[in-house]
């Protein structure tokens, strides 16, 4: 009988680890605590989105974002060229709506279950499944569900 108990609880033990979803491990839970410290001020920076939908020509548009700036988000140009007044009217109203982009975003989902795909010196690369509601949202549509993602991770240096 008390071997019977045993490999019961063996099995039981073996079949909770296989249906338990992935942890976030110790790597995945310094970078969340790392942008969990940041917020969406912590940097100035300036990007550049190419947005190329079928059927439409392509658009190129930088713009910058500084907390210490009022308006803190500037359209700086479209294709090249300085924004009309209808472009900077319709980019404040975008930026407007949408959180802000930046390191701190990470901690919503970079601590969701996730596997280790690769391990290199100096790089690490996690696979995430699926990205948590919310995380990405584009033009009002939650794609997150529908969406796996890859992340690249520079352990090389003393901060990943």
């Amino acid at each position: 009988m008390k071997s019977t108990f045993a490999a019961a609880l063996a099995a039981s033990a073996a079949l909770a680890a296989v249906a338990a979803p992935a942890q976030a491990d110790a790597l995945q839970q310094q970078i969340v605590a790392q942008a969990k410290a940041l917020g969406p001020d912590a940097f100035a920076y300036t990007r550049t989105m190419t947005v190329q939908q079928t059927g439409q020509e392509r658009r190129v548009q930088v713009d910058r974002f500084d907390p210490a700036d009022t308006p803190r988000w500037t359209l700086a140009s479209v294709n090249g060229a300085p924004p009309t007044a209808k472009e900077v009217d319709g980019h404040r109203k975008a930026v407007g709506r949408q959180p802000s982009p930046g390191y701190y975003r990470l901690a919503q989902w970079f601590g969701a279950p996730a596997t280790r795909i690769a391990e290199e010196p100096g790089r690490v690369t996690f696979r995430f499944a699926r990205l948590p509601k919310g995380t990405l949202d584009i033009n009002g549509h939650d794609l997150s569900a529908d969406t796996a993602a890859e992340a690249v991770v520079n352990t090389a240096g003393p901060v990943p």
